[in-house]
């Protein structure tokens, strides 16, 4: 009988704190444990991803371009902060600057865990450039909640077909998604 009704305690014990944790606003506080790095206690929502973007880079080599990409395209992931995002920006011709992957500030190359891609338009076509291999470097300037900003230089930039070889120079910024 003991067995029972020690049983039954815990089993209404655990509903009860279910039930309060079903409708606690703030998992964190309810659990008594320190919220995740980047959110705090009083504002259990993630930041919004930014929605202004410009970035401007100087194109040399086989392309010579000045291109001002002054959109950022949705979907925008970006968190504030160093970690992981995904942040496309485009020219009024539809040129595309991609980067993607983990950050951390300071200066870091292009590797598995962080990518670069360029899409330059030619007029008679779109050349696409990508780099995983360390041929850019990615300096983050700042990684703060509302904003992103840096820099960005390859050298020796191949297309895939490897027929055409670029270096690239430019900053690059994002934000607003909070305010």
């Amino acid at each position: 009988m003991r067995r029972a009704t020690t049983i039954a305690t815990t089993v209404a014990a655990a509903l009860a704190l279910s039930a309060s944790l079903a409708t606690c606003d703030d998992l964190d506080a309810a659990l008594d444990r320190e919220p995740p790095t980047g959110t705090s206690a009083g504002s259990p929502e993630p930041p919004s991803p930014p929605r202004n973007g410009r970035a401007l880079l100087s194109v040399d080599g086989d392309v010579r371009a000045e291109l001002v990409f002054g959109e950022l395209t949705e979907p925008a992931i970006y968190a504030g902060g160093e970690g992981s995002l995904s942040l496309v920006w485009r020219t009024s011709s539809f040129e595309l600057f991609t980067l993607g992957g983990d950050i951390r500030l300071g200066a870091q190359p292009t590797s598995a865990t962080l990518l670069v891609q360029l899409a330059v338009d030619l007029g008679d076509g779109i050349l696409a450039f990508s780099s995983d291999d360390g041929t850019c470097s990615v300096t983050v300037e700042r990684a703060a909640r509302r904003q992103l900003a840096g820099s960005i230089a390859c050298t020796g930039l191949t297309d895939a077909e490897r027929t055409t070889t670029i270096d690239v120079e430019g900053t690059f910024e994002a934000g607003g998604g909070d305010g």
